[in-house]
């Protein structure tokens, strides 16, 4: 199991751990995973073979959906936080049924930012 420490780039209380490998593996206070499919969503499973495995959201840009997430975190609360990247967007969700989805920026097509 590998060792959660506080990282000082996200906010008091959040846990995060950052692989080697792309992306992100948040762990909750019971050492439960939570890391991304291939294909963008929110996997969590009672351990990392995968055990009693919830997935929450799709490719995209709407609620519920994520283009190049590439972290995620938790805070003590259990609330979510993923770093969208392509929707250039933080998203906080309360549970893993995208309770309470709020979402922190905003995307903007390249052809209206030039």
């Amino acid at each position: 199991m590998p060792r959660l420490k506080r990282s000082p780039a996200y906010p008091s209380g959040i846990w995060n751990w950052r692989r080697r490998s792309q992306g992100t593996t948040a762990y909750n206070s019971a050492y439960t995973p939570f890391y991304f499919s291939n294909s963008g969503q929110i996997l969590r499973s009672d351990d990392l073979n995968g055990t009693n495995l919830i997935s929450y959201g799709t490719q995209g840009s709407d609620v519920g959906q994520f283009y190049g997430a590439n972290s995620i975190a938790l805070d003590s609360a259990g609330r979510v936080y993923i770093a969208d990247t392509y929707n250039s967007r933080v998203v906080r969700i309360d549970d893993m049924n995208g309770t309470n989805w709020t979402s922190f920026g905003t995307w903007v097509p390249m052809s209206a930012s030039s």
